[in-house]
C-alpha cells in the first residue's frame, strides 16, 4: 500500500534521536516531508543534518504545540518516561 503525500512526525523517546526511523521512511517514501522533536542538542543537531532545521524542534514535549496536522506520527518508547499526572498533557500534543 503507498501513500501519497504522507508527511510523518516522528517522536521517539519524544526524541527522533538521530533519525534512523525516518531514515528508513525516506527509504520507502522518496520526497517524504519528515519532522522531529529531539530534546537532546547534541542529538537534534545531528537530526537536523538529516531533514533540515526547520523540520527539528529542539526541546520538551511539553514546550511543543502541534502547528499542522501530518498523516503519520510515530511515538516510540516515551511514554513510560513520562510521569502519569503529566500523561494527558502527552496525549493532547
Amino acid at each position: 500500500m503507498a501513500f501519497s503525500g504522507v508527511r510523518p512526525y516522528l517522536t521517539g523517546h519524544y526524541w527522533a534521536n538521530i533519525g534512523m526511523n525516518l531514515k528508513a521512511l525516506q527509504l520507502l517514501y522518496p520526497g517524504i516531508h519528515l519532522k522531529g522533536v529531539e530534546i537532546n542538542h547534541d542529538v537534534a543537531k545531528q537530526l537536523t543534518d538529516l531533514i533540515g532545521e526547520r523540520n527539528v524542534f529542539e526541546g520538551s514535549a511539553f514546550e511543543y504545540s502541534v502547528a499542522e496536522k501530518v498523516d503519520l506520527s510515530l511515538v516510540k518508547g516515551v511514554l513510560i518516561h513520562i510521569n502519569p499526572d503529566m500523561l494527558a498533557t502527552v496525549y493532547e500534543n
